[in-house]
């Protein structure tokens, strides 16, 4: 089943986190969205910063971005939304790697 990251839960993103990893996903995933034992270290490594946003006074949400080393960095740069830091961290980190949509199992739709 295809997701948009954008829209993945954590169950979901902490899943694809495994998978650009390059995760075996014989046990289970980490949980790289909640707990910064796992999630924090893939934000330090990656450069991904993550701010707290507020869009007219209502609505509360984190904003991860992850800019790519290059020529042309600040053209090439992946942006992503969460509820908390670490799931927009996370979505940020997996829409970098894997793409705006990536494949999981069904069973966790």
């Amino acid at each position: 089943m295809k997701i948009k990251v954008s829209e993945a839960t954590n169950l979901q993103i902490d899943w694809a986190v495994e998978e650009a990893n390059g995760g075996d996903h014989t046990y289970h995933p980490r949980g790289y969205s909640t707990d910064w034992v796992f999630g924090g270290p893939i934000l330090e490594e990656n450069k991904i910063s993550v701010t707290y946003m507020r869009a007219g006074g209502y609505m509360d949400s984190f904003r991860g971005d992850f800019k790519h080393c290059g020529p042309k960095w600040w053209d090439d740069r992946t942006t992503q939304y969460g509820s908390t830091y670490l799931l927009a961290g996370m979505r940020c980190y997996v829409a970098s790697k894997l793409g705006e949509e990536v494949e999981i199992p069904e069973e966790l739709k």
